[in-house]
């Protein structure tokens, strides 16, 4: 596998290109990607259009009771992580915007959760394509780790 960095707000077409090593505008247009990020159900929903088969692993009771994080058990994986306060920084532009959410949040004692995209390899390495967060090469490392699918590329048919 290997790290491609996201555009603003685009983790999870920088892991369908990591996972389907297809061209960054290819996926974009497919998906009429224009510059506001999109979830797991989108990104799940175009691999399994392209042939890929999933498996999703969650946090007991959640999913099927494991060690958490789960270890890897596909070829492919992607991760949904929980980059919380000091990533919403990055994602709220409009600085009194952003000082007013964090402000509010702050003094009623709130996480801002903010969900994340990252790529894993059939290792464990972690391959997170925003390039501010180079360090985070395992999913120890997050605040938390929501949900862990395993991807199987295209294979013959069952």
């Amino acid at each position: 596998m290997r790290r491609v960095e996201q555009v603003p707000n685009g983790c999870a077409i920088a892991v369908l290109q990591m996972i389907t090593e297809q061209p960054f505008d290819e996926i974009a247009t497919e998906l009429n990607f224009r510059g506001v990020g999109f979830g797991e159900l989108i990104v799940a929903n175009y691999l399994r259009s392209k042939g890929y088969r999933l498996e999703t692993r969650a946090r007991w009771p959640v999913g099927p009771k494991v060690d958490w994080p789960a270890k890897p058990f596909a070829p492919m994986h992607y991760c949904i992580v929980d980059m919380n306060m000091h990533w919403c920084d990055q994602m709220l532009t409009d600085t009194q915007f952003r000082l007013l959410v964090k402000n509010l949040a702050l003094a009623q004692g709130i996480p801002i959760p903010v969900q994340h995209i990252v790529a894993m390899d059939d290792k464990g390495a972690v391959y997170d394509p925003d390039p501010n967060n180079r360090a985070y090469t395992d999913l120890s490392l997050y605040k938390d780790v929501l949900q862990i699918i395993g991807v199987t590329p295209p294979g013959p048919p069952l």
